[in-house]
């Protein structure tokens, strides 16, 4: 068995490349959101970084957004650097790149699991086993596709583990490290839901773990004064300071997200749909463990069917087994109960814990997608897998406390049979998940085609066929190495090894295509991009209204009005979808829209004549058509100069020299933000908003030398 730390870090950092080889090596691409909005941002923000602009503020998104305060662009999150790092060394910053970089994130959770499983097994071969099977995981492997989601659950067992060694004063400047640094990254990985889902669980697990040791460990004299204080307080500064360091930015995404659509949902019922849309139940549940299109993939935590065999058999013989140990005891039922409560969130509306806490806590009424609270499930299992395998390749004796010899073979074969009849029942009555028929299958007809035979033959094995094959092949290796009287023990290194790779076999190609595309969605991302040149060019053209998602600048240099999937700022949404439906079939508004509303619709956005900037008498406007015949009107009846600084405009700063006979409003069709100032004459003056989203300010008669600013943090004064 391998023994080298560093030669098990390695297996460990390199199985998520190997695991996921037609992604690492660049024959297929990640589809979903992976490039239309989490590389977009990272893009937008490293391209403008590398030619020395720190870009706070989003010009060319939804008639501007907030880039410091989107969870998307992920602008705190130090690791993320290296990207920027690497967009230094090579010039350039390209889709693949990004993917490798987050698939080490997987490599991170493993290393991460490894050592938080060690603590409470002291196996490391049979850990290192588990952590390489955890890496074929769907739910893991599936969540690439957010790599703001991988780059937070890569956290997770480091503050765990780092809560365990608070319990140790010897160990207090470890825990400080694996709590401070992994809580930092988790909070600003950009990933909301996880940081949640993270929080309550972490509550439970402070309880499981504080009773483990009291119990199990003599070291540990927990309910003394002096120990308690230490204790408090060391956690304490490990877990606040790294919320007061990131707190500002915390407050600004809270704030931003108030501002978004159908992230501040108010009605009751609303929020209640928007929140249940997708749920977990029990089938969701069974197909995770034995037959996984049956199920959810926003929650699917299948580790292959081996895993599941092993599983089940270990706590049905602990169950009866006469020769049982408190301390293992305690981990199961743990490992239990954490199980019913994760899936209990999942499963939502069907759940009367959901609903209990639905009508008590307002802070989860606009979270959806509950079944992804499994990610909580991965260290779970991954403990009772650790336990499992430790029980079935080292249980070298059966005597007088154990069961019945002969019964060990029962129960595996029995459990076998009884998962491979389940998967045939499920596969004759085609229970099949809507994300699988909807999203999924269709990429793997696709790669059969692509392909041809034998591929397309084998591929067509995904619609359930492919489970109960691995079941069949499952089965016959444990009737070829199984004993009764010592279970795996003797064949442990030949049995390990094929419990990873047929594992590994099972979900490989599940794994690899579940998301995937034959290209990126995105051509030539690798190609040197002049930032500040393209954005220039852009502040002379025409803005557009079209179907986008994220950030698109990059990709078409343009500047958008749209948002995607309505989630930009809720006033700005509000009025574009009084002209067009949120994806207009081919650009066309509703059918009671004038052709005249429609022209000032285009003149108001620069769609047409590319005005961003507009003069008027008054702002108290029920309507685009009121406004725009004002500021037509304004412009006929007065004298004015104005000059507008383009050259240094990059989206955090604007200034415009104004010199007018009159007084009036000056309104840039920019979304509106709490935290953009404004300055007339090097006088802080207050912004109005216009139809309740754009920016307006109030300029008197004479020179006005109007400057908006945004400024993001209140430590930082924002300059040209």
């Amino acid at each position: 068995m391998i023994k080298n730390k560093y030669i098990i870090l390695l297996l460990i950092i390199l199985a998520p490349y190997i695991y996921l080889a037609p992604l690492s090596l660049g024959f297929i691409a990640m589809g979903n959101d992976f490039d239309l909005i989490y590389f977009s941002y990272k893009k937008y923000l490293f391209q403008f970084l590398n030619e020395g602009i720190f870009p706070f503020w989003s010009a060319g998104e939804s008639s501007g957004f907030t880039l410091i305060y989107n969870p998307f662009a992920q602008v705190f999150y130090i690791p993320g650097y290296f990207n920027f790092i690497l967009l230094k060394l090579k010039g350039t910053f390209s889709l693949h790149d990004y993917l490798l970089f987050t698939i080490f994130g997987i490599s991170i959770f493993n290393i991460g699991l490894f050592y938080w499983l060690n603590f409470f097994n002291n196996n490391k071969t049979i850990n290192l086993i588990v952590v390489l099977v955890c890496t074929s995981c769907l739910l893991i492997t599936g969540f690439v596709k957010f790599p703001n989601a991988v780059h937070s659950f890569a956290w997770f067992p480091y503050i765990l583990l780092g809560l365990n060694y608070s319990f140790f004063y010897d160990h207090r400047l470890k825990s400080f490290c694996l709590i401070f640094f992994p809580l930092l990254f988790l909070v600003t990985a950009g990933y909301p839901y996880f940081v949640v889902y993270f929080s309550l669980f972490l509550i439970f697990y402070f309880f499981f773990i504080l009773f483990y040791l009291i119990n199990f460990n003599s070291n540990i004299i927990f309910f003394e004064k002096r120990f308690i204080l230490s204790f408090l307080s060391r956690n304490l500064f490990s877990f606040g300071l790294p919320l007061v360091l990131t707190f500002p930015w915390i407050k600004g995404v809270k704030s931003t997200l108030d501002l978004t659509n159908n992230r501040n949902i108010q009605n009751v019922k609303d929020q209640f749909d928007y929140a249940t849309e997708h749920s977990f139940n029990f089938i969701d549940i069974l197909g995770s463990w034995i037959y996984p299109i049956a199920s959810n993939t926003a929650g699917r935590y299948n580790f292959g069917i081996f895993v599941s065999i092993v599983i089940i058999f270990y706590l049905i013989s602990y169950l009866i087994n006469r020769n049982k140990n408190l301390k293992e005891n305690y981990l199961i039922l743990s490992c239990l109960f954490f199980f019913v409560i994760i899936s209990s969130f999942a499963a939502n509306k069907s759940s009367i814990l959901f609903n209990l806490v639905w009508e008590n806590y307002d802070f989860i009424k606009n979270l959806r997608t509950w079944p992804r609270i499994n990610i909580l499930l991965i260290p779970i299992i991954a403990l009772l897998l650790s336990f499992s395998l430790k029980y079935i390749i080292y249980e070298n004796r059966i005597n007088e406390n154990h069961i019945n010899k002969t019964n060990q073979k029962f129960i595996i074969f029995s459990i076998s049979f009884l998962i491979l009849f389940s998967q045939i029942y499920l596969f004759i009555n085609k229970f099949q998940s809507s994300y699988w028929l909807e999203w999924q299958k269709k990429r793997f007809d696709y790669a059969g085609e692509v392909l041809g035979q034998p591929f397309d033959y084998i591929l067509n094995l995904y619609n359930g066929e492919v489970h109960i094959i691995f079941t069949l092949i499952v089965m016959t290796v444990i009737f070829i190495l199984f004993s009764s009287k010592n279970l795996f023990y003797n064949r442990k290194k030949i049995f390990l090894f094929l419990f990873v790779i047929i594992t590994y076999c099972e979900l490989f190609v599940i794994s690899n295509l579940q998301w995937s595309l034959d290209n990126w969605k995105t051509s030539n991302t690798h190609l040197r991009f002049d930032m500040k040149k393209e954005f220039q060019n852009q502040l002379n053209n025409n803005r557009e209204f079209r179907k986008i998602h994220g950030n698109n600048f990059f990709r078409d240099r343009k500047f958008q009005i749209n948002n995607f999937m309505d989630w930009g700022y809720q006033t700005h949404v509000k009025i574009i979808r009084e002209y067009y439906s949120l994806y207009p079939s081919n650009s066309m508004p509703y059918d009671h829209i004038s052709l005249d509303e429609i022209n000032n619709f285009k003149k108001f956005y620069g769609i047409e004549k590319n005005t961003k900037i507009f003069l008027s008498s008054r702002i108290n406007h029920d309507n685009i058509n009121s406004f725009i015949n004002d500021t037509e009107e304004f412009n006929l009846k007065n004298n004015f100069d104005l000059k507008i600084n383009w050259k240094n405009y990059y989206g955090n700063f604007l200034e415009v020299n104004l010199t007018s006979q009159v007084e009036g409003w000056i309104t840039f069709v920019d979304n509106w933000d709490p935290y953009w100032k404004a300055y007339i004459n090097q006088n802080e003056v207050k912004i109005e908003k216009l139809f309740n989203s754009y920016k307006s300010v109030k300029f008197n008669k004479g020179t006005n030398i109007i400057q908006f600013i945004y400024e993001p943090l209140q430590f930082i004064t924002l300059s040209k």
